[in-house]
């Protein structure tokens, strides 16, 4: 059984990046902080900082505050599940924009209230969402990685398909002989986040361009991304069923059905979890699975 106060003490420093700031962070001396991390260091056999400036985790220590974040998860949402009246129990998740609006949000906002569950969604990349899951800040995620995670749980979804869009103008301007490696190094490409690897790997695997010989737009705004691309700023990459759902009447249409990009998802959920979540988990589960399964066949 690990000693929470010295698990606080060496949690404190990993946030705070120094002894110092981490004992006026629990209201105690920094040699009281130094003395519990170091008694945790002898209890453990291992040694869990790298004193620096700033301190870090060794890699002994990062795996233990990661699991210290989902314990202080998971006793948060333990904690709100029995004491909170109204009785929701909150699930937070991470998701890429495009999965989280094309996919996950249709799903959740017509189940949230029937399962009694309230959602805190972390957006980041598709690549990203599972380093969340790692370090204890959500409760599940969906992502392209099949890496299991220790205490966690792992589904495969389906593959969801990507394609190329721009307006009709930014078509005939950019792409009058059809998608080539010149028409795409010369084309600027509108973009929700610029760490996310799936456009980059496709540019690159297709057509042998890096994402330094490529020009592009970063707009992390869905509304803004999407009137860019109907105002000839670039073509962008997003999921089909965005495509089919709303854009086509905003004059924006595919390029070529010919580069479809199909990326494989997963779900990852902690291995445990309270009986109302995991209930909102397999109708994820099992809605996602059915959703992308549809999607598969229109492409094919």
């Amino acid at each position: 059984m690990l000693d929470k106060i010295k698990c606080d003490a060496f949690s404190a420093v990993v946030e705070t990046g120094s002894f110092e700031k981490a004992g006026k962070k629990l209201c105690v001396s920094q040699s009281a902080i130094s003395q519990r991390v170091r008694l945790l260091e002898e209890r453990l056999g291992n040694v869990l900082l790298v004193r620096e400036r700033p301190c870090k985790p060794t890699p002994f220590g990062a795996e233990l505050f990661a699991y210290l974040q989902r314990v202080s998860l998971l006793e948060n949402v333990f904690l709100k599940s029995v004491i909170d009246n109204n009785k929701f129990k909150p699930l937070p998740i991470a998701a890429s924009i495009g999965t989280f609006e094309s996919l996950l949000f249709p799903i959740l906002a017509k189940y949230c209230l029937s399962e009694s569950i309230t959602i805190d969604v972390k957006i980041d990349t598709l690549c990203n969402t599972i380093e969340l899951l790692k370090r204890g800040e959500v409760q599940a995620c969906i992502t392209s990685e099949s890496e299991i995670i220790r205490g966690c749980t792992s589904v495969y979804l389906g593959n969801m398909v990507y394609c190329l869009v721009a307006s009709e103008n930014f078509i005939n301007k950019w792409f009058k002989n059809g998608i080539n490696r010149e028409s795409l190094r010369l084309a600027p490409l509108v973009l929700f986040n610029e760490n996310e690897r799936i456009y980059f790997d496709f540019l690159e695997f297709n057509f042998g361009l890096k994402k330094s010989m490529i020009p592009f737009h970063i707009i992390p705004s869905t509304d803004s991304y999407i009137f860019g691309l109907a105002c000839d700023m670039g073509y962008g990459i997003i999921p089909i069923c965005k495509m089919n759902q709303d854009l086509s009447n905003q004059g924006i249409k595919e390029i070529s059905k010919e580069y479809r990009i199909k990326i494989p998802l997963y779900w990852h959920q902690l291995s445990y979890l309270s009986p109302a979540v995991l209930i909102m988990n397999d109708i994820i589960i099992k809605h996602s699975t059915t959703i992308l399964a549809t999607i598969g066949n229109e492409d094919a």
